[in-house]
């Protein structure tokens, strides 16, 4: 966070821009977030400096008002085009508007549809419990694991971001490499765990109906005694 450029004092009744800047950064180190959103907002409004956008929305970030964060975010890449952290403040503002969104009451359910049931034609299939289903679902959990791991990688460099404007750190390099790592740990974490969500479910829901056809299918036997005779009566599945 850098000081705002156009700053200046303007009598003591309120704190000038440059004093307004210090006592918000003050209040963010303090991580009094919501105090240092205030604060940082006045300094905006008496000094202009576009800058100030950015942290205004980390700070409301932190405090936990999405919609608040995502507005400033917004205004922020509109304001400052060239900015060098451009592509941080647009990831962060995709993470306010997923925010936003699952913070919204959710719709009203549908009405429940007809359904109808439609016998299958009749056919006998031999069917036997497989392990394919186990090994895929296991892949699946596999690709889950990875997809945590990457939303780690995220986090662990998001915070280190928010470390670095908390020392009043600058751009650089490192900054750079730190959104970069973000953006491709996102991308691989969304992969790996559609993928792995797709193959849970897939190779659970193709063992158990695998598992059922046999069972089903399996012959059953019973005993019919009568004072004459006996009978052996076994049943198959069609």
């Amino acid at each position: 966070m850098g000081p705002p450029s156009r700053a200046h004092e303007q009598g003591r009744a309120e704190p000038g821009a440059a004093e307004l800047y210090r006592l918000g950064k003050q209040a963010y180190d303090q991580q009094d977030y919501a105090r240092a959103a205030e604060l940082f907002t006045r300094c905006h409004a008496r000094s202009g400096d576009p800058s100030l956008l950015f942290n205004i929305a980390q700070a409301e970030r932190l405090a936990g008002d999405c919609a608040a964060a995502a507005t400033h975010y917004r205004r922020f890449l509109a304001e400052v085009p060239d900015a060098p952290n451009r592509t941080d403040a647009a990831a962060k503002l995709a993470d306010m508007e997923r925010c936003v969104q699952e913070k919204a009451p959710p719709p009203a359910p549908p009405a429940p549809a007809t359904v109808a049931v439609v016998a299958p034609p009749p056919a006998r299939q031999e069917a036997r419990p497989s392990r394919l289903g186990l090994w895929v679902a296991g892949g699946g959990g596999l690709a889950l694991g990875v997809s945590a791991f990457f939303w780690y990688r995220a986090w662990d460099a998001d915070h280190e971001l928010d470390q670095l404007f908390a020392d009043g750190g600058v751009y650089d390099d490192h900054y750079q490499g730190l959104a970069d790592r973000i953006d491709t740990s996102r991308t691989l974490a969304i992969v790996t765990g559609a993928v792995g969500v797709a193959a849970v479910a897939g190779g659970l829901v193709y063992h158990l109906a695998l598992r059922r056809r046999a069972e089903a299918d399996a012959p059953q036997a019973a005993a019919l005694v009568t004072p004459d005779s006996a009978m052996l009566v076994v049943g198959c599945g069609f």
